[in-house]
């Protein structure tokens, strides 16, 4: 038996669906079909940048390198990583290690002198007043012990005994006369020491004058050694640079910059980076230890590039080698997102992103599929 059915009740069918498709269906098509046409559009005008990162620091454009200029140890740090300083202010001081060999030379003669000093002198009171003041079982005062003993037997032998000299027979005047000529003998003993003692006195204060000569000279050579800031500015010391530390004579201790005259802003490249990276390229800059979900980045151009390579230590033992890329930033500032500023300061580290090369994103694709855009 045959079923005849009428078009409208075909609608379900694939027949009338392939014949005339829905609205439906023709929207989902031009959709679809939209979205690859602007996927295809954005991604050909679309940049994609390929990014070198770096890292570097803010310093002033005007900074004036700190040399040594003596060697010896560091005695003081004043000025310590980032201090303000005044031109001329001290920033280390370094003892010689000559000057202080000198100083304690000059020291240690002059409290030798000083003490010899004060045993001639006792020396001298000792023989006015006839007693002697010295002990032999103290070694710097047995010389003088003995020395004055020496004298007093001298001047004992000269010591007449009337008594002695009546039993021989010699008259009184005869013994009046050997007692007055042997006391002018005992005399003349006292002056002779005490003249000698005297001149030696007056030796030693010279020579402690002439110590003292050697240590105002060592002490006005002491000035010498104060290093001090070459200008006004921030203070940035190398490291290493800290009491007892030992520095050759023009050795770089660190650098005074100044922001008067402008920022600097450089940033240490890897010399496999190097090769990306020209004058004129753009840069991105994110300042550390500021939020970047608040504050802006900063934009840039590379001006200048170190055409070799700068030795930076690393774990205090090794080094590594790094291209130093100079950027000029379009402001000084950093901006949170509502508008607050944040000025930028010697010693600031940042976050550098280099854009080495541009392409879109559909060369891009293109790439990765393996094909030449």
């Amino acid at each position: 038996m045959t079923r005849i059915v009428d078009l409208d009740s075909l609608t379900d069918s694939r027949i009338l669906y392939e014949k005339r498709p829905p609205l439906f269906g023709l929207l989902l098509l031009a959709l679809t079909a939209g979205a690859i046409v602007a996927v295809v559009l954005w991604s050909s005008v679309t940049m994609r940048p390929s990014l070198i990162e770096g890292v570097g620091v803010i310093e002033g454009a005007n900074r004036t390198v700190v040399m040594a200029s003596v060697s010896g140890r560091i005695a003081a740090v004043d000025a310590p990583n980032g201090s303000r300083v005044e031109a001329g202010a001290r920033v280390v001081a370094v003892e010689s290690l000559e000057l202080q060999a000198e100083k304690d030379t000059v020291a240690a003669q002059k409290a030798l002198l000083e003490k010899e000093l004060d045993l001639q002198s006792r020396f001298s009171q000792a023989v006015r007043d006839g007693e002697n003041s010295f002990r032999q079982d103290v070694a710097d005062e047995a010389a003088f012990y003995w020395q004055f003993d020496s004298l007093q037997k001298q001047k004992d032998q000269l010591i007449v005994s009337r008594e002695s000299l009546e039993a021989l027979g010699y008259t009184p005047v005869e013994i009046d006369g050997a007692i007055a000529d042997n006391a002018l003998k005992a005399e003349e003993l006292d002056s002779t020491a005490l003249s000698e003692s005297s001149a030696e006195e007056t030796q030693i204060r010279q020579q402690i004058a002439e110590i003292d000569i050697r240590g105002r000279a060592a002490s006005t050579g002491e000035s010498a050694f104060q290093i001090t800031a070459p200008v006004s500015g921030t203070v940035h010391l190398d490291e290493g640079v800290q009491v007892g530390s030992v520095v050759t004579a023009g050795d770089r201790i660190g650098s005074v910059a100044s922001t008067e005259e402008g920022l600097d802003v450089s940033v240490y490249l890897s010399v496999p980076d190097r090769q990306h990276v020209e004058v004129g390229d753009r840069a991105t800059v994110s300042v550390e230890g500021l939020p970047a979900v608040e504050y802006e980045k900063l934009s840039g151009r590379v001006v200048s590039i170190d055409a070799d390579v700068t030795a930076m230590p690393i774990d205090g033992t090794e080094t590594a080698n790094y291209f130093v890329v100079h950027l000029a930033l379009d402001d000084d500032v950093v901006r949170t997102r509502d508008g607050a500023e944040h000025d930028l300061i010697n010693g600031t580290t940042i976050t550098v992103d280099l854009v080495r090369d541009e392409v879109t994103y559909l060369e891009y694709a293109q790439e990765l599929a393996g094909f030449s855009p």
